[in-house]
């Protein structure tokens, strides 16, 4: 891979400059509340030894790519038995559910969104331009919310819709609520991604308002920061024709892995300092489905507890993107009551290549 030049916000490439990420959107910080979330995943799977058989020729491409002992690791470490398909025929749908369960949680009408983001990753839909977003928008009817979207973000969809819902809301103040939603789809035939995971489906959501009196407030985000390399974009990508997610495994294991846990502690210190919380402060680590050797990674490398780890995991769901975060969390948001609470840490990253961290306090 041929290293691009640095760049910073306010200058030209300066030569000699060693490539490394940069910081997107860390400040100002502004706090949200968490009205309602929603989720909408299948109930049908497949098993996963039905898949890797099924993409043999794609397994032995990725794996054959990677050097042995991390190979072999993988392949120990999966722990992955089932994935989630998703069975109904449109997207949109998927995601309709989904949103309409948070904004009934949220105890809102669609009227009274302002602004709608897209976090979707990979949609498999009939051709043609395919816009979330707006059908959202109509089905809603949230006629006067402005519809924007963060797509193709992977796993740091959520956390960069977040940033996104921040901006906006902090630079209009009659904006009050937003609704964020993605709906995944992972193309049949394509859903091996190793040494990552193997791909899901599944659509989620998640009602935010500017921070304040909100009676029925579910938790409230403190602090996103997100970090982003143009370097690692065909690392991993989506291509449509055929449809198909691409991984260069190779490429992974030699330019991300280096950099992965580094960078996530350095995220994750940042929106710690913007929240004043200790790493110590935190209660539960939310972090995406991807294979139970990452997920123990970065356990350890960034020097949680196991027990801080929340969610199904990956067992029976395999990776779902962005709506993993929601998944892992939902046990978090619907504890019974009354409960104090919890400090909790939403992690991932995603194709980019883009790592988050959000701080969000739940209850």
């Amino acid at each position: 891979m041929i290293p691009a030049p640095a760049y910073n916000a306010l200058s030209l490439p300066r030569r000699g400059a060693t490539p490394r990420p940069v910081s997107l959107l860390d400040s100002p910080q502004f706090p949200l509340d968490i009205l309602g979330i929603g989720l909408s995943a299948p109930e049908t799977t497949v098993a996963a030894s039905d898949v890797l058989d099924g993409e043999a020729a794609r397994v032995s491409e990725q794996l054959g790519a990677l050097s042995e002992p991390f190979r072999a690791r993988v392949l120990a470490n999966l722990g992955i038995e089932a994935v989630m398909r998703e069975q109904i025929a449109s997207s949109r749908e998927f995601a309709r559910r989904a949103a309409v369960q948070a904004l009934e949680q949220a105890e809102l009408g669609g009227d009274a969104l302002g602004l709608i983001v897209d976090f979707t990753t990979y949609a498999v839909d009939a051709p043609g331009i395919w816009s979330l977003g707006q059908d959202i928008q109509h089905f809603v009817q949230a006629s006067d919310a402005v519809v924007v979207g963060a797509q193709g973000s992977g796993c740091c969809g959520l956390h960069l819709a977040l940033r996104v819902a921040q901006a906006f809301l902090a630079a209009n103040s009659e904006l009050h609520w937003a609704l964020l939603v993605a709906s995944d789809r992972a193309p049949e035939g394509g859903r091996v991604c190793l040494p990552i995971s193997i791909m899901a489906d599944a659509a989620s959501a998640v009602v935010v308002a500017r921070a304040g009196h909100n009676s029925r407030r579910i938790g409230r985000v403190s602090a996103v920061m997100t970090q982003s390399s143009g370097r690692f974009a065909d690392v991993l990508s989506a291509e449509h024709r055929p449809p198909r997610i691409v991984i260069d495994s190779a490429a992974f294991e030699r330019h991300i892995l280096p950099l992965h846990f580094v960078i996530l502690n350095r995220v994750l210190t940042r929106a710690l300092e913007a929240a004043n919380l200790a790493a110590s402060a935190i209660d539960a680590l939310v972090y995406p489905n991807t294979t139970d050797l990452d997920r123990l990674s970065v356990v350890r490398a960034l020097n949680f507890d196991l027990a801080c780890l929340v969610g199904p995991g990956p067992r029976n769901h395999g990776h779902a993107f962005a709506n993993d975060l929601i998944i892992n969390a939902q046990a978090l948001f619907s504890r019974a009551e009354p409960a104090p609470p919890l400090h909790t840490a939403w992690l991932a990253a995603g194709s980019g290549f883009t790592w988050g961290a959000a701080i969000i306090d739940v209850g």
